[in-house]
């Protein structure tokens, strides 16, 4: 289980589960004359480690594939930003 150890301290050990990556953006908003505009994307799960099946027993269902979330962008001079 070391492959996926991130943080050992004491008796507490920190695993990698999966990694989190963009799925697919499903929107883009910009209101006239704006410019600023708002994503929304979807993350996703992969590479799942053996660890991934432990979690998902432990709390009775599977872990969630797919989490929604959303940036602001900002239009400057050379495109894009997102706003922090």
């Amino acid at each position: 289980g070391r492959t996926y150890l991130l943080k050992e301290d004491d008796f507490e050990y920190a695993l990698r589960v999966s990694e989190v990556a963009l799925n697919q953006v499903t929107g883009i908003v910009r209101q006239e004359g704006s410019s600023i505009a708002i994503a929304e994307y979807d993350l996703g799960r992969i590479n799942d480690t053996p660890f991934s099946v432990l979690l998902s027993k432990e709390y009775g269902e599977k872990l969630s594939p797919l989490e929604t979330k959303r940036a602001s962008l900002v239009l400057y001079d050379d495109g894009w930003r997102v706003k922090k």
